[in-house]
């Protein structure tokens, strides 16, 4: 894992020089020819490594800390900072994290985490508080609490691999922007023998149609049981498995149209409905093109789509822990940079957390749990630390298996089979701070 790593932080550093010296690549990344040219305190490389080392506290501390950090007597001030970060895209960040996954799906090769030798992906939404203001507000949108008071607000989709841990890429948008609009951006770019699970709120004919025939790629949905008629039909029927045909909507059509596909009424996708009844007696409905019953049957179906739980446990890890809605601007650019800065943090650490995958798994076989890399703490240790992989002259394997060691002292047990009822606010807390009563932030 370690050679691994060390030949994905090679390739980062190639790229980001790439753009340090190829005047058309760095054009890419920001806003004008004259950014990043004259001899200054923050260079481009800089002004980056500081985004990307989780400035979730005031600018002048991080400033000083990050300075401090590399033995720089440095006299860079927050609005010097800020004037420099206005020269940089947060399409850097994007690209540079697509340069991660790309490498990481190179040299890991076998290594890499596959379901029936798929690489197996999930798509879902949340919502991210942002900063109350005018730009954001009409960039974003904003929406209301039970109260009725309004609050900026974005819609975040992610495309992960659920078996690996890694987000290949990610959008922010209007908050009312459609989640299935922004799933067939995120799909452009997904690697081959690739599996994509959806949630329930995700069906319709015309992504069916771009997954199947554009696309070309598996999938494995959940929908509602009053979807249409044909999922109603089948929901109270005695079937288990069965195949469909689903003819183009009116609404299919032209969405799909708006993507450059132009269908008639007699266009078709074949699905195949299956069934399941859960522990808590309820019944769930899936849809996918596995066509074959012998190699894929009900219960892998099952398991794959329960896999699929890993993205549901991301967003609770970036909100609360990696504290994606804590921003170190208020500009919609910071907001951007910060976001997509985060996505890349979020990578970094899950390359390294599979360096103590052996570690674990000797400490667990020792004890009555299961143990796993304590996340909220790791991320700490990720600060300052990760700067040094792409600005030290030190060997990377130096500090990547010093960080191996402070990822390993801070392992936690995972405590299966545990449920509690989920409570249900009936106010909102005041305050911008919460302090939670099963974990403290680190960072």
């Amino acid at each position: 894992m370690v050679s691994a790593n060390i030949q994905i932080i090679s390739d980062l550093r190639e790229f980001m020089e790439k753009v340090l010296t190829n005047q058309e690549t760095r054009a890419k990344y920001i806003r004008s020819p004259k950014d990043f040219t004259r001899q200054r305190d923050l260079p481009f490389s800089m002004v980056v490594l500081m985004i990307m080392n989780l400035m979730k506290r005031s600018l002048s501390i991080e400033i000083q800390s990050f300075f401090s950090h590399l033995g720089i007597v440095s006299r860079v001030t927050k609005s010097a900072f800020c004037l420099q970060r206005r020269k940089l895209k947060a399409q850097f960040f994007e690209a540079w994290n697509k340069e991660l996954v790309t490498s990481y799906y190179i040299h890991y090769r076998e290594k890499a985490k596959r379901w029936k030798g798929f690489i197996l992906l999930a798509i879902d939404g949340t919502t991210l508080s942002l900063p109350d203001t005018e730009e954001l507000r009409i960039l974003y949108g904003s929406s209301a609490n039970q109260y009725g008071s309004q609050s900026v607000t974005a819609r975040s989709s992610l495309l992960y691999d659920v078996l690996n841990g890694l987000i290949l890429s990610g959008s922010l948008d209007h908050f009312t922007e459609p989640e299935r609009s922004v799933a067939i951006r995120l799909l452009e770019n997904i690697p081959e023998e690739s599996l994509i699970t959806f949630d329930r709120g995700y069906p319709g004919f015309s992504l069916l149609y771009l997954l199947i025939h554009r696309q070309q790629c598996k999938f494995v949905m959940r929908v509602r049981r009053d979807f249409n008629k044909q999922i109603q039909n089948f929901a109270a029927s005695k079937e288990r498995d069965s195949p469909v045909e689903w003819y183009a909507t009116t609404k299919g059509i032209k969405r799909l149209k708006e993507e450059g596909v132009t269908i008639d009424r007699q266009a078709s996708v074949k699905v195949r409905l299956v069934k399941f009844t859960l522990k808590n007696g309820e019944e769930e409905i899936l849809l996918t093109n596995l066509y074959d019953t012998a190699q894929y049957s009900l219960s892998d179906l099952r398991e794959v789509y329960s896999l699929r739980w890993g993205i549901e446990t991301l967003y609770g890890f970036a909100k609360n822990e990696l504290q994606i809605e804590s921003f170190s601007g208020i500009k919609s650019l910071c907001i951007q940079q910060d976001f997509y800065a985060n996505l890349f943090v979020y990578n970094l650490q899950s390359l390294i957390e599979k360096q103590c995958e052996k570690y674990v798994e000797t400490v667990s076989e020792k004890r009555i749990y299961r143990y796993k890399i304590n996340k909220n703490i790791s991320w700490a240790m990720l600060k300052n630390r990760m700067v040094d992989l792409f600005l030290s002259r030190r060997h990377p394997a130096d500090i990547l298996m010093e960080i191996q060691a402070l990822f390993e002292y801070n392992v936690e047990p995972v405590r299966t089979g545990r449920k509690y009822p989920r409570i249900k606010k009936v106010r909102k807390m005041h305050g911008k701070y919460l302090t939670l009563t099963n974990y403290k932030r680190a960072i």
